[in-house]
């Protein structure tokens, strides 16, 4: 029987996946008599406010009327809801109000003054407020998909439109690996025991748990997708705030739902009478997004969740009632001659509201702008599905779909080695244990090594160097004793135990297992540009440590050349970048600044166009060019700046104990030592000794940073003495 491992529970998600978006209010001054009422709600909302007075329950809605991401629903008895709904009718966070009553009559005159309340929402019976309530906010979460504009309101924001395509890119490679994830016996009993436990104090929502656990098969993927469940809202969620650990769970449900999305376009292309088909889309938006859109006509925007659309304009019409925000109804042209990468299918048959004529398309679609107009205070923003994204993005999604075989049954370590691309070196990490500590350990030895590399690979990215070593060891040892013709690896292995022994200051060791992988080369394997290029900068690092200047630039030179006239590896992959970034920090080196700061602009404009805009390398690059203009003694302030950016980066993404942490706050305290502010660099400095383990104790920047500390140091200790002798002269005159 496979193994549960216990982490795939306790994953610390950086938010609360199970607090609502959304609370229900109700005030009644007889409200606790609905028992039966109360815990039918619980299938609608977590969040239930009850209150039997009125003042207590003005004061609540009044507390919260500034929290723009508040969203309420309020109940009003039909003795209060005259008196009550006025003074509340304006409060941002509240979307709609209902009047539960028995004459509904009385309360119809009031009510039709008021746009939250309307006629539809004075209801007498139970069943049809709770009906009401499930439709509501069915609609507000729909309407709470993400839609990413990119930017072309202005020229320089072109940059932006990089940024927003490259992360977009990101997104749907990992999202593409977890589709294509094998499939384990024990991912649905994953998913259910984590449901479970988020809703373990909801009896309602726990059996909708239940049911799911004995009903669900692959063919109702979309039934359960289209129920106003557990499953629909954590879904949607975890796809809206694109946390990779939350949304790992429902990984088996995600490639479900897609399969089943993609047979029914199969289906539905096989049958298609026309060339274009057009389907809406209702929603709100803000006024803000609309002129975003506006202002970004034959632009792209992209979708990260699956998105639902409509052939019926009239029922797209009532998804788009705004309240606080714009009405929005989006018109979809799709050509149904030309391919596109996202499925969408029709699933009006399967759907829990078959009435809608609903399409559903998967994850990831891309549209083009071509037209917003204004009809009736209605926004119609009509959309092109597109493929045609920026060009250079959409051959280095190429690149990784095949070198990495995404298309093919993906693993844990390919997820692991995307997120340790996307600068996520501690969830790679997570997912490289799970992985190890669920295969065969007495007879799987190859996903060993793969791990053991792997794992060595992110020990150095998070500046572990020591554990790089023994990890990078480990699968040494494994690869020796159990496939030593296993090239590929061993090469890898000796390259990068080269690149960890240099980290640590043992230059012999790492130009030992550098020549060890050029022997391989020799004798054994034929490296491809990209594995070349590698050893080829590696060697060049190494001899830039050792202040062998010539002999770096000729390696580094030697990696560029065979990168730039490569005709496999795209002229935009990151390693062009790094290997950019390398001959930046010779050239300061070598005191041949200028050259140090073309280079390390090139690099920077480059990583913003094909890495998410806080990886920790766009961290490295401000860092770099903020060491060049402290060296040239000149620029303080455009230095300070860019430290302070690489720090933000830093922080977001790295421990507060990472090696490359703490060359930043040396680096400030450089700065202020540089400027004669000898107190704040002491402070700085402190800080960069607080993290002294980052260092080797013959690392020059660390022998810099006790300098600039005890300079600071013996400066504190003057002015103490110069205080005590002021205080005791002081002192002195008042006795």
């Amino acid at each position: 029987m496979t193994r549960r491992d216990d982490d795939v529970f306790s994953l610390k998600f950086n938010v609360d996946i199970t607090s609502e978006d959304f609370t229900i209010v109700w005030l009644d001054a007889n409200v606790h008599r609905y028992t039966q009422e109360y815990n039918e709600l619980y299938r609608t909302s977590n969040i239930i406010e009850l209150f039997e007075n009125e003042e207590d329950c003005h004061q609540f809605l009044d507390t919260t009327s500034n929290i723009r991401s508040k969203k309420m629903f309020v109940i009003v008895s039909g003795s209060l809801g005259k008196t009550f709904v006025p003074k509340i009718h304006e409060y941002k966070q509240i979307l709609f109000i209902y009047i539960f009553c028995q004459q509904r009559k009385q309360q119809s005159t009031w009510a039709r003054n008021y746009k939250k309340l309307g006629d539809n929402r004075i209801i007498t019976q139970t069943q049809n407020l709770f009906d009401q309530l499930t439709d509501d906010i069915r609609h507000t979460l729909d309407a709470m998909i993400p839609i990413n504009i990119f930017n072309r309101e202005k020229e320089e924001s072109i940059q932006d439109l990089d940024k927003d395509s490259a992360s977009a890119m990101w997104f749907q490679l990992v999202i593409d690996v977890l589709i294509n994830m094998e499939k384990t016996s024990n991912a649905k009993e994953e998913m259910i025991h984590l449901c479970d436990s988020l809703y373990s104090d909801n009896p309602r929502v726990h059996e909708q748990i239940v049911d799911f656990k004995q009903n669900y098969c692959h063919e109702n993927a979309i039934v359960w997708y289209t129920k106003d469940s557990f499953l629909y809202r954590l879904l949607n969620k975890a796809l809206r705030i694109k946390n990779i650990d939350v949304i790992y769970p429902f990984r088996f449900f995600i490639a479900d739902l897609h399969r089943q999305i993609h047979q029914l376009h199969t289906e539905f292309l096989e049958f298609v009478c026309t060339d274009i088909l057009t389907v809406y889309r209702g929603q709100q938006l803000g006024v803000d997004e609309i002129r975003k859109l506006e202002l970004n006509i034959g632009g792209l925007v992209s979708i990260n969740t699956f998105l639902s659309a409509t052939l019926n304009p009239k029922v797209a019409l009532t998804y788009a009632g705004g309240i606080k925000d714009k009405s929005v109804v989006f018109k979809i042209q799709i050509d149904i001659r030309t391919n596109t990468k996202v499925p969408f299918g029709s699933i009006s048959h399967m759907s829990e509201h078959r009435f809608e004529e609903e399409f559903l398309f998967s994850i990831g679609a891309v549209f083009r702008i071509t037209a917003v107009d204004q009809i009736d205070n209605v926004y119609y923003i009509t959309l092109k599905i597109s493929d045609d994204e920026n060009e250079e993005i959409k051959h280095l999604f190429s690149y990784y779909y095949t070198n990495y075989k995404v298309n093919e049954p993906t693993t844990l370590i390919t997820l692991g080695m995307f997120l340790h691309e996307m600068g996520q070196f501690d969830q790679a990490a997570y997912y490289y244990r799970l992985m190890l500590r669920n295969i065969n350990l007495s007879c799987d030895y190859d996903m060993q090594i793969k791990l053991y590399k792997q794992l060595g690979y992110v020990a150095k990215s998070q500046g572990h160097y020591q554990q790089a070593i023994e990890d990078y060891n480990r699968a040494l040892t494994l690869i020796l004793e159990y496939n030593p013709t296993n090239y590929q690896d061993l090469f890898e292995i000796y390259n990068n135990l080269g690149v960890a022994y240099r980290y640590v200051f043992n230059f012999d060791a790492a130009l030992i297992f550098m020549q060890k992988t050029l022997d391989l080369h020799t004798n054994y394997m034929e490296l491809n540009d990209s594995k070349l290029s590698q050893v080829f900068n590696n060697l060049g690092q190494v001899y830039r440590s050792r202040k062998e200047y010539d002999n770096a630039e000729f390696y580094f030179k030697q990696a560029l050349h065979i990168f730039n006239h490569s005709t496999i590896i795209p002229s935009n992959h990151p390693n062009r970048a790094t290997l950019l970034s390398n001959l930046a920090h010779l050239y300061s080196e070598m005191e041949r600044y200028d050259e140090a700061i073309i280079k390390l602009n090139e690099v920077l404009l480059f990583q913003l166009k094909v890495l998410p805009p806080n990886h920790p390398h766009v961290g490295r690059t401000y860092n770099n060019l903020a060491c060049i203009y402290l060296n040239k003694k000149e620029h303080y302030k455009t230095a300070l700046h860019l430290l302070r950016k690489t720090l933000d980066i830093d922080l977001k993404n790295l421990s507060s104990n990472h090696p490359w942490t703490a060359r930043v706050y040396m680096n400030i305290a450089r700065v202020y030592y540089a400027r004669n502010m000898h107190l704040i660099g002491w402070l700085y400095a402190k800080k960069a000794m607080e993290r002294q383990h980052a260092f080797q104790l013959n690392d020059p920047d660390y022998i810099k940073c006790e300098e600039i500390f005890e300079i600071g140091q013996k400066q504190i200790i003057h002015i103490i003495s110069i205080l005590t002798v002021i205080f005791n002269e002081l002192e002195g005159n008042t006795h």
